[in-house]
């Protein structure tokens, strides 16, 4: 799989989050609702700087350990991985090839993830611009494509590892 397309697509999500947050931060009030029960009703405030501070570190730790986690794998003793016919898929002449199958996943999922920050923070952002609730049924939307998305990531590399097709 090529690695590359992933890179590319993550470094353009993290540019429109940055964007998203350039863009709606002076338009935000000071103290803003960081958090919406089940109905879409705020339950939880914060001021905006501490709000995109969390946001920040949080994706730059989620980023971070996604984006190692197949350097941090390859360091393991094989033991330690938990992997169908590991023997084959970790032997010297495979394993170069199945931890980039393993640093493309983690890319992957990064992309997700950073897609779900930013369509939820529009649907929250928009809604403390505008002083009215956040749509239910977009963050719904948001959160299904989403596991759509990591189910169908997760297939295609259970596919790779337990199928037939070798990497």
């Amino acid at each position: 799989m090529n690695i590359k397309l992933p890179q590319i697509i993550l470094t353009i999500l993290i540019l429109v989050f940055l964007g998203q947050i350039v863009y709606l931060y002076p338009q935000l009030p000071e103290t803003i609702a960081s958090h919406f029960n089940a109905s879409g009703q705020a339950d939880g405030f914060a001021s905006k700087v501490s709000f995109f501070i969390f946001e920040g570190v949080l994706v730059v730790v989620l980023l971070s350990v996604f984006l190692s986690m197949s350097k941090i794998l390859s360091k393991l003793p094989v033991s330690a991985i938990n992997l169908p016919n590991k023997d084959y898929w970790l032997s010297p002449d495979r394993s170069e090839q199945t931890f980039a199958a393993f640093r493309g996943f983690f890319t992957w999922l990064s992309v997700i993830i950073v897609g779900l920050f930013i369509a939820i923070n529009q649907i929250a952002l928009t809604a403390n611009v505008m002083k009215k609730d956040p749509s239910v049924t977009q963050f719904w939307i948001s959160l299904g494509i989403f596991f759509v998305m990591d189910a169908v990531l997760i297939f295609i590399y259970l596919r790779r590892f337990f199928g037939t097709k070798k990497v």
